[in-house]
């Protein structure tokens, strides 16, 4: 038994996590499930990857900064436009799963020298490159949350649908009213930083995140390689199930 006497199971953890990734999608589309299910990593880049895997039955739960709608709020209150095609390109690339392959790390670079896309009649992705080229002279929000729509239309599906909510939202108000990005990216963070639960019934999150949150089951991957604290944190989040994925049974917790 876990905390408070909840019914607690051990899982062998796998080496491509394919074990762990089977469990999950597994308690998300069980029939009937209507309970919330959280899986829970101790690093933010774990939960990222592994929520990749999951073919969008998870979310992913994103600090209060919400840092990777942020790079793109910083870049649209410098007023370099080049920089915002570029963190709009990243954002796209951070938050879906099969953003089309010519929307690399190499074009990132590009345009954030301020260089346009030049393509050939008849290119699939014209109408992308046309909307992130437009960014480099008019870096308003509306054609942000443009290029935004069209460049997701191309990719197979969000995974971190949290964030890409709060990209939405900050467009819209910024496109309506005007302002700095960056402080009202943190007032519509103080406005929807509880909703997540409501609005996705299975969460993958850091576990310091879910301080103080309880979730019908609670998926603890890679128990062994957390520090005390987050373990103790990921053990009392579930309400009617504790599943602990490691190498062994018995964990050996050293530092806090």
């Amino acid at each position: 038994l876990g905390a408070a006497g909840i019914p607690l199971t051990w899982q062998q953890s796998t080496t491509d996590l394919s074990g762990e990734r089977g469990y999950c999608i597994s308690a998300a589309t069980a029939a009937g499930n209507t309970k919330q299910v959280v899986a829970l990593r101790q690093l933010p880049a774990q939960c990222h990857k592994f929520a990749r895997t999951l073919i969008g039955k998870y979310d992913v739960a994103e600090e209060i900064e919400c840092k990777v709608v942020g790079a793109l709020a910083k870049a649209i209150d410098a007023g370099d436009g080049g920089k915002v095609a570029a963190a709009t390109i990243k954002l796209v690339r951070d938050c879906c799963i099969g953003c089309p392959p010519p929307f690399n790390p190499t074009l990132i670079a590009s345009y954030s020298q301020g260089d346009a896309k030049r393509y050939n009649s008849g290119n699939q992705y014209a109408a992308i490159y046309d909307a992130l080229n437009l960014l480099i002279t008019q870096p308003i929000a509306a054609n942000v949350k443009h290029a935004l729509t069209t460049l997701k239309a191309a990719s197979q599906r969000v995974f971190r649908w949290e964030a890409w909510r709060v990209a939405m939202q900050l467009l819209e108000e910024l496109s309506y009213a005007g302002g700095n990005a960056a402080r009202q990216l943190q007032e519509v963070r103080n406005r929807t930083r509880y909703s997540t639960k409501t609005n996705s019934r299975n969460s993958i999150s850091r576990t310091l995140l879910v301080k103080g949150q309880e979730y019908d089951e609670c998926i603890i991957l890679g128990a062994d390689g957390m520090s005390a604290r987050n373990l103790y944190v990921a053990l009392s989040r579930g309400i009617d199930k504790v599943t602990v994925f490691s190498q062994q049974p018995v964990l050996t917790i050293s530092d806090f």
